[in-house]
């Protein structure tokens, strides 16, 4: 059996280290009440980058940039693990179940602005990212 390179191993730590990052800030955003503080989605205002002087602005901005940047980064480690399909064919499964799970956690964060934070959609929302994090936590259980 192959084994599992550490460069692979390390990219699942940082994805998951980076993941539970964006559910801090997630609730960061919620704990200030910076929720709506950009009222449109995708942009901020109207704006791919809006004004940032405002702290409310920035806080909702940077979790949306955040979680750009893990969906990207989450993309980058599920092709890294096509290297190891053959030797550990639930890896494989597991990414793709994160990616679907990721695409309705993106929905359910657009949806959270454009429904005013209804609380049954913050909550799956949030129910959702734990979600992710748990299958995260699996791949690096089956990885060691």
């Amino acid at each position: 059996m192959e084994a599992i390179s550490k460069t692979f191993r390390y990219s699942v730590y940082i994805l998951t280290v980076s993941t539970y990052i964006l559910i801090l800030l997630g609730a960061y955003v919620k704990a200030i009440g910076a929720g709506l503080a950009c009222p449109d989605w995708p942009l901020c205002n109207e704006k791919l980058v809006p004004d940032l002087s405002d702290g409310l602005i920035f806080a909702e901005w940077f979790h949306r940039l955040w979680a750009a940047l893990n969906g990207f980064f989450l993309l980058f480690v599920f092709y890294l693990s096509l290297e190891y399909r053959k030797i550990i064919p639930s890896l494989y499964k597991l990414f793709i179940v994160e990616i679907v799970l990721y695409a309705v956690q993106v929905i359910f964060g657009g949806l959270t602005v454009t429904q005013d934070l209804e609380p049954f959609v913050v909550v799956l929302h949030l129910g959702n990212a734990i979600l992710i994090i748990i299958l995260q936590f699996t791949i690096i259980l089956i990885t060691m």
